[in-house]
């Protein structure tokens, strides 16, 4: 954990910037000559702060990441095309159709 104190002049409370860092375990278990691990990346992060202040002047003002989504985008579109052609000539004639879709979907989340 890494904390950085912010100076603000224009503000009479102290801010402070809190860093915290980790890793994922890899739950590492051998079996015999074999080898097997699994990482879970979190879903969710729960970060608790303790302050000795008995006059609760401390807030949290903002966290990041927030783990939540603000906006979900669905884009989807639809292309299609249908074409012919025909070719006559004295030895023969043809006739053809050719048809082609395209589908496309994506989501974005912030």
């Amino acid at each position: 954990m890494s904390v950085s104190f912010i100076n603000d002049t224009n503000n009479s409370n102290a801010t402070a910037l809190i860093k915290v860092k980790g890793f994922i375990p890899s739950s590492l278990v051998q079996n015999g000559s074999y080898y097997r691990a699994s990482m879970f990346w979190p879903s969710k992060y729960k970060i608790s702060v303790k302050t000795s202040d008995i006059n609760y002047n401390v807030k949290i003002i903002n966290t990041i990441p927030s783990n939540s989504i603000d906006s979900i985008r669905v884009k989807e579109s639809l292309g299609y095309s249908i074409g012919r052609n025909v070719s006559v000539s004295k030895e023969s004639s043809c006739l053809g159709l050719n048809s082609g879709i395209n589908v496309e979907k994506s989501i974005e989340y912030d």
